[in-house]
């Protein structure tokens, strides 16, 4: 008998390394692979998924060299039937911190959840309980955040020498004499502001006064150049082409989140309105007596009665009144106040854009995007926005002015400190009276002037004015 042919054949060797080379990884650029194929590498492989499409992204792509310098990927074939599949390779330092800040924000919420239910006075026990997972789930998620994370510092501010030199006060007042003029104007009009607003009542002829003092000190101070004729010719060219131009939309995936966080946001504030609060309590008569008087045509600058109150919020109750028609009433107050909260989640949106600034703009609308959420899902600025009461305007007045204060520290730009200014002066009409969680308007001050410094001194490399910073925010807010 013939010995048998134990050695494979050539077509069973070319199966054997057919089916070899079917196991292994084939490497793709990320931009080549079809929908399908994403799909299945973020469930397989997330993490590198996910990195390889934010490089794709974020890495610009020149003329005729697509394709190239792009991060690989590698892409896995199913094995035949009969065959071990190889075993995925998991990552699990790359999620380290990605897991333990869900846990340390879980321990938060639980802690938070045990305190929201801790409102009834037998329940005072459970306060600790509810505050211990708080504040370690806080600190937790602060430490996560402070090892994982590495913000380089603001570029050294640079510091530019005048134009011109000015030996003597007469070279001063030479280069500046408009300025100078200017002031002089703003002052002259301050002071009719000052003697026709008498008797605790606004006039036309003082309301008048007082915004051409306004107008008249940011012209003397704005840092450009003084041209009326030159900036009407501007708007009215942007104008212009606003109105000729075709209309264009483009819905991104920022203005999606938007609108769905606004949606629930509106929902948390305006839901089933007439019977949460159910009913008003003597600040809420006191405001709409107000509010009735202003409508009937008194014009105070200040309301005294009821320990006293700033004067925007009856203004603005009396005009909601004329535009919707709705009685004066606890449900104008409550209608008042949400729409005030409704602004609120778009400005915190506003402020993560400006915090992160112009160089991540993706990085800065995911910001605005998670600090709009937790603004509109807030129990307790939901609870300020069904309330009726004018406190509600306090954290939108603190925002804006953070906003144009972190725009200046930025950029050095004297607008941005003038509109900070006029944001500050403007809240004095909000919301300023201390107590009742009024008086962060009363800080907002000193707060501005002990950011500005220490931002200073985090441009200068020192690591500790960014504490300082942050102190001064918390003691705003």
């Amino acid at each position: 008998m013939d010995e048998l042919n134990t050695e494979p054949s050539n077509g069973e060797m070319q199966d054997a390394q057919d089916t070899a080379t079917s196991l292994e990884p084939a490497t793709r650029d990320f931009q080549e692979l079809s929908l399908a194929e994403v799909v299945g590498q973020l469930v397989r492989h997330p993490v590198q998924a996910v990195a390889a499409m934010r490089q794709t992204l974020q890495r610009p792509v020149p003329d005729g060299t697509a394709g190239e310098d792009l991060p690989p990927l590698a892409i896995t074939r199913s094995a035949p039937r009969g065959t071990a599949a190889p075993e995925p390779a998991f990552d699990w330092q790359t999620l380290q911190p990605l897991l333990a800040s869900g846990s340390a924000f879980m321990l938060a919420l639980l802690g938070s959840l045990i305190l929201v239910t801790s409102n009834s006075p037998d329940s005072n026990g459970n306060l600790l309980l509810g505050a211990i997972p708080l504040l370690l789930g806080a600190t937790l998620l602060a430490i996560i955040a402070a090892r994982t994370y590495h913000f380089e510092p603001l570029p050294a501010l640079a510091l530019e020498e005048p134009p011109t030199a000015f030996s003597t006060g007469r070279a001063f007042v030479d280069a500046n004499r408009l300025r100078i003029v200017l002031a002089g104007v703003a002052v002259i009009w301050a002071l009719g502001s000052w003697v026709f607003n008498t008797r605790n009542q606004f006039t036309q002829v003082g309301v008048f006064c007082w915004i051409m003092s306004v107008v008249m000190l940011t012209a003397a101070l704005i840092d450009r150049e003084l041209n009326i004729g030159a900036a009407i010719n501007r708007w009215a060219t942007r104008l212009r082409d606003s109105v000729t131009k075709p209309v264009s939309f483009r819905i991104t995936w920022t203005a999606l989140a938007l609108i769905v966080i606004l949606l629930l946001g509106g929902w948390y504030r305006f839901g089933d309105l007439a019977s949460y609060p159910p009913e008003m309590t003597s600040d809420h008569v006191e405001k709409l007596l107000d509010a009735i008087k202003v409508y009937q045509g008194a014009r105070p600058i200040f309301f005294p009665n009821n320990g006293g109150r700033e004067s925007f919020q009856m203004y603005y109750l009396a005009a909601l009144k004329s535009a919707t028609g709705v009685p004066f009433s606890f449900d104008l107050l409550k209608v008042g106040s949400g729409i005030e909260g409704m602004l609120m989640i778009l400005v915190a949106f506003w402020l993560g854009r400006a915090v992160i600034g112009e160089e991540d703009r993706d990085l800065g609308n995911l910001t605005g995007v998670i600090m709009a959420a937790l603004i509109a899902t807030s129990y307790w600025h939901t609870l300020l926005s069904r309330l009726g009461l004018r406190i509600v305007t306090t954290p939108l007045v603190v925002t804006v002015v953070l906003i144009f204060l972190v725009r200046a520290l930025r950029h050095n730009r004297r607008m941005d400190y003038l509109i900070a200014g006029f944001a500050l002066g403007a809240g004095m009409y909000f919301c300023c009276r201390s107590g009742r969680g009024s008086g962060a308007i009363h800080a907002r001050p000193v707060a501005a002037h002990g950011s500005s410094i220490s931002g200073q001194l985090w441009r200068a490399g020192r690591g500790g004015g960014f504490c300082i910073s942050s102190a001064w925010t918390l003691h705003a807010r």
